[in-house]
């Protein structure tokens, strides 16, 4: 199966539609948002095309082919909008190797899990990241709309067991095999 996550789109219409292009090029078989889908917290200035009722309105036309992990920026209103409940956490079985989705403000390499993954992909801290922690790799995927300290907006796709992070024009910035 082949995955394609994306993290923090903070309400940007502009990169929304940019991941779009993406996803319509990559045809996964499942998407996975990790989160900070509308707001664009305290800490952050508006995104470009800072639209998030517009952003709600594409997702919902995703029902059947996405995930939709919380993020600390979600909120219950947020569900109500988008028309379906978040999640906390979403586990996949992929090449024989175990997953864990999730935003990263909880689970991440700075609050790793006590239970047994051979990955964590989170978003949340706006960076493309791998860091091992014994024996799970942790990968921080970089928001779509808002990537700090120098990095790319980005997706990643994961498939037959290797997760390649991608800059929103399809480049390869990293890979990583589980």
């Amino acid at each position: 199966m082949k995955y394609l996550i994306a993290t923090d789109i903070h309400g940007s219409l502009k990169w929304f539609n940019k991941l779009m292009e993406a996803y319509n090029k990559e045809n996964p078989d499942l998407l996975i948002l990790l989160g900070d889908y509308y707001y664009h917290g305290p800490r952050n200035p508006f995104p470009n095309e800072y639209s998030p009722m517009d952003v709600a309105n594409i997702i919902k036309t995703l029902k059947e082919k996405v995930v939709l992990i919380k993020g600390n920026c979600d909120s219950e209103i947020d569900e109500t909008v988008t028309e379906c409940d978040f999640i906390s956490e979403y586990v996949v079985e992929n090449n024989g190797k175990s997953v864990l989705f999730t935003h990263g403000h909880k689970i991440s390499a700075y609050y790793p899990t006590s239970k047994r993954y051979d990955a964590v992909i989170n978003g949340h801290y706006h960076i493309n990241e791998v860091v091992d922690v014994g024996k799970t790799k942790y990968i921080t995927i970089a928001s779509i709309s808002l990537p700090k300290e120098g990095y790319e907006g980005s997706y990643a796709i994961l498939e037959n067991g290797v997760i390649i992070i991608k800059n929103l024009n399809g480049k390869e910035l990293k890979k990583v095999i589980l």
